[in-house]
């Protein structure tokens, strides 16, 4: 074979070669995955985001803490204090359950806080019936006190561990004559109430629908 016939067909077989190359690579460009689109997750231009509304969150309501000045222990310097502050938190209580406010009588606050006496010396009871009527204990003239007692506590604690008992509870709810419902509905019924402690211990009340 001469030289002339040889680099001919040098000359084809780089052209065939050179084809398969450029068909292979118009194969590969135009294979099916080609034509899937590129998704990528990504955040908005701060521009384009919404505005966040802002969430305004109502919390649940709560007893105001008491005031009462303590000692370093945490016990009242003045057991009145904690008294009242019972009589407020049991009225919240009545306020709920709709029952009108019942009142402080003086009566009934010296009986109270003379049986937490009585219990310190003798022991933790009910006092005995006729004890509010006594001159002592403030001559109350009501035989139908009804009363909760209770060993040690803040004001707070102790509503709550009386609300968390059903008989207690009833008793702190009384407010049977301002039912219009019931045959002894009175629209001018007072309820009245006397609270007793020492420090934070012996808990009394006594509650009376006048």
């Amino acid at each position: 074979m001469n030289t002339a016939l040889r680099l001919l067909l040098a000359l084809i077989a780089a052209l065939l070669l050179a084809s398969h190359t450029a068909a292979q690579s118009l194969q590969d460009t135009l294979s099916p995955m080609s034509y899937l689109p590129l998704v990528t997750a990504r955040s908005e231009p701060a521009s384009q985001r919404p505005t966040p509304v802002p969430t305004v969150t109502v919390p649940p309501p709560t007893a105001t803490p008491d005031s009462c000045a303590r000692d370093g222990a945490g016990f009242p310097l003045d057991s009145r204090c904690f008294s009242n502050e019972v009589v407020r938190l049991v009225n919240i209580e009545r306020a709920k359950a709709g029952c009108p406010a019942a009142v402080i009588d003086e009566r009934l606050m010296l009986g109270a806080q003379n049986w937490s006496l009585e219990m310190q010396r003798s022991g933790y009871r009910h006092s005995p019936l006729g004890w509010y009527t006594r001159p002592e204990n403030g001559g109350f003239e009501s035989t139908s006190v009804g009363e909760n007692i209770g060993p040690s506590g803040d004001p707070q604690s102790i509503v709550d561990a009386w609300m968390a008992s059903a008989e207690h509870r009833n008793l702190i709810l009384s407010c049977t004559y301002s039912n219009p419902q019931d045959p002894a509905y009175d629209p001018n019924a007072v309820y009245e109430i006397g609270v007793g402690n020492l420090g934070g211990v012996w808990w009394v009340l006594a509650l009376d629908e006048m």
